[in-house]
């Protein structure tokens, strides 16, 4: 197996955010690195620019989550699934993917302020 794709992490790093009160990325990785049963040369794979992939994308689940307002950030790599996040994951959802995000006024508008920006994540 390898890294998966950036929206099929989404729900693993919602759910493992909400595992605890208040939850560590490093935490989270770990979680989900062992919900998806990833090995330790899944979680070494990089990108070009040297970042390794699996922390690099569970990073930006994270940050969209915060942006969409379905989780919040204590304090610096620290997180919390507020009400928005729960309601979501009631929804027993499969899957989320950029179309439920943008479901959310933070994200749809941060999206469409940035689109220029930011590339997509894949």
């Amino acid at each position: 197996m390898s890294v998966p794709d950036f929206e099929t992490l989404l729900l693993p790093v919602l759910k493992a955010i909400s595992s605890r009160n208040e939850i560590a990325l490093s935490e989270v990785r770990g979680i989900v690195a062992s919900n998806l049963g990833l090995t330790g040369k899944d979680l070494n794979e990089t990108m070009e620019s040297g970042q390794q992939t699996f922390n690099n994308r569970v990073n930006w689940a994270a940050n969209y989550f915060e942006i969409a307002g379905i989780v919040a950030r204590v304090r610096r790599g620290v997180y919390r699934t507020n009400d928005e996040g729960k309601q979501l994951l009631e929804k027993g959802l499969t899957r989320i993917d950029y179309d439920i995000l943008r479901q959310y006024p933070g994200y749809a508008s941060w999206e469409k302020r940035g689109r220029q920006k930011t590339p997509r994540l894949q």
